[in-house]
Formats: structure tokens, sequence, C-alpha cells
């Protein structure tokens, strides 16, 4: 089964991603020539749904982030399709873009550096309002003021700045922010890491909120595997670039067939001790390769614990459907799916 396959057919697909890849040239030596290419996105295909959360998750340097920048048109791909309700946004003219951003929006990770420290609230909210004429003069304190009520912050605090806010709230300013244009799908990029655990539930518990209100559909970015099991609805697991497992999140966490994703689940912290004791422990060997010469064959063959044998250092593993919705990139996952 090819891999840009993976989508639930009963849903309605808002974006439609086929063999994205995103290489960053590298240059070196005395006369600045190219040594060769960070391939960060390689060969990744999925689809998100209209009103579902998605989470994408891995270690930092798998590709994650850019991922979700080539979906919103910060950067570019190198080569693959982005569709966007059934069009391609690397065909979009100048105003197409405009139009397109409208819909698209994102939450920045750290919320301090992501919001102007010169400008108050009311000024960091009527932004995107102002540029994108969505309301008169007249209607801009009351939309700024629903907006604020929206993420959970008092109408009062419209005249102050970013320093005089907590991390959570910051990032509450930057979600509003995000929604002032009212868009169909956010790109949240790590946006809780930067967060105390307080602070991280009730962000994660508002993104769900307004999820619902608004009927959004959001990418979660995270290396935290409890932040994506807690807000997401399907899980894509990235690892050197690509994706190596993606499900629903109750399959995911009940069944993870890649090695990697069992490695990452055996790291999360057990409260209970019994249960500690009884969680087989995967601990993993060496650190991520360098994306700028993965392995040849499957990209996680150097760290490994379940090696078939040649197959894995000389083909890399096609992303097929092992049990329905859930896709897995893996050797030893497709010669069992085969017996």
């Amino acid at each position: 089964m090819s891999n840009s396959k993976v989508e639930t057919a009963a849903s309605e697909v808002l974006f439609r991603i086929n063999s994205l890849k995103k290489y960053f040239p590298v240059y070196g030596g005395a006369l600045h020539r190219k040594i060769g290419d960070v391939k960060a996105v390689d060969d990744v295909s999925f689809t998100i749904n209209k009103g579902e959360i998605v989470g994408l998750v891995g270690e930092s340097g798998s590709g994650k982030s850019t991922v979700g920048r080539m979906l919103t048109k910060l950067i570019q791909p190198t080569a693959g399709v982005i569709e966007f309700q059934g069009r391609d946004i690397g065909s979009f003219d100048a105003q197409e873009v405009h139009e397109f951003r409208k819909h698209v929006q994102i939450v920045f990770q750290d919320p301090f550096s992501s919001l102007n420290p010169r400008m108050t609230v009311t000024q960091i909210i009527s932004d995107p309002l102002k540029v994108n004429k969505i309301c008169s003069k007249k209607e801009m304190t009351p939309r700024v003021q629903s907006l604020l009520e929206l993420v959970g912050l008092d109408t009062k605090l419209t005249g102050k700045y970013p320093h005089e806010f907590g991390g959570g709230d910051r990032q509450r300013v930057g979600i509003a922010t995000a929604l002032a244009v009212n868009p169909e799908f956010v790109f949240c990029d790590e946006p809780v890491s930067a967060l105390d655990l307080s602070a991280q539930a009730k962000i994660l518990n508002l993104l769900r909120e307004i999820r619902t209100k608004l009927k959004l559909t959001i990418l979660v970015v995270a290396h935290n595997l409890s932040v994506v099991e807690y807000v997401s609805d399907r899980v894509a697991v990235m690892y050197l670039g690509k994706i190596v497992e993606m499900a629903p999140t109750d399959k995911l966490y009940d069944t993870r067939l890649h090695p990697y994703t069992q490695a990452l689940m055996s790291a999360i912290p057990v409260i209970d001790p019994e249960l500690a004791r009884q969680r087989e422990e995967v601990i993993l060997k060496g650190e991520i390769p360098s994306p700028l010469n993965p392995p040849v064959g499957c990209n996680f063959n150097t760290r490994c614990q379940s090696l078939l044998g040649d197959v894995c250092y000389e083909k890399d593993p096609e992303l097929i459907e092992y049990k329905p919705e859930h896709f897995v990139a893996c050797h030893r996952c497709l010669k069992t799916k085969q017996l």
C-alpha cells in the first residue's frame, strides 16, 4: 500500500500531504561549495481530517516543526505536494496565499518571544484584525474582549504588556491572536514545552475546548508523548525526517508496533510503582544520526534492537497499514503481516 493513502475514508480531508520533502543545503570549504543536504523531512505522506487534533511526536531534529512550517507556508518544500481543501498550495498566487493565511494560523513555542513586548494585549490581538480588515474600528474592542474570554483571560487585562503576564497567560494571548482571523486550522509548535506542568494542563484543556467550540482542526507538535496522548485524536511518530508509525491515539498507546515508538513509550513516567515494575523498559543506544548523512536502508537501523537482517540495511521500509487505521514502517512488521 502506498503511504499516500494514510487517511480515514469516512472523514473529510482538510490537508493531504504527499511525498513531502525538505532538504536544507549545506555549504563548506574555501570556495563555499555545496557539500550535501540536511534531510529534515524525507518523503512524508499523511492526511489531516477536518475537526481533528493530530499529534506529531519525536525527538528533537526529527522534522516535526519543519512539517508544520511547510503546511503553513512559512517555508517552501523541496519536493512533494500539500493540498488544502483539495488545492495544491504550491500553485497559489500572492492573493491566494493572502487568503490562505486567514485559514491557517500558528501558535509558537515561546509565548514571550512570539509577542511584541512594546504592544499591549489589545494592540497584539487587534493587529491581524486590522491587517485582514475583518472588523470595523467600532467592532474592534468587543471582538478583542470576546477573544480574551474565549481563551479564559479577564477582559480588564487589555492594556497590559506581555511581560506582565505569566507564561501560561502569555500563551493564551498567543492563542487568542491566532484565533482572531477565524482560522480553520491551527499549527501549535510545541505549545506547552516552555510552561510549568500546571500551565501545560490548562493550555491543553483550552486547545480541546476551542477545537469543540470553533470546530477547529489542530496539528500539535511535541516531543512529550504524554502531551499528544492527552490532546490528540491521532498521533504520528517521526524519526529522522520520516513517519514511522501513525494511528488513532488509543490504538497507538495500546499497541506500539515500531521499535522507536516502543522506546518512546517506555520513557513516559508511570506514577503507580506496581505498573512501573511490570513495564518493560526499552533503552535506545546512541544518538539520533545526522540528517546530513542518514543511514542506508531503514533510518532506525543504527539504534534498533529488533533488526530483521540485511533487509534493514538495504531497503527503506514502506509505511503500510498493519491493522485498520494503524500504519507502520518496519520490515519486521511487514514480514509478520505477510505470514
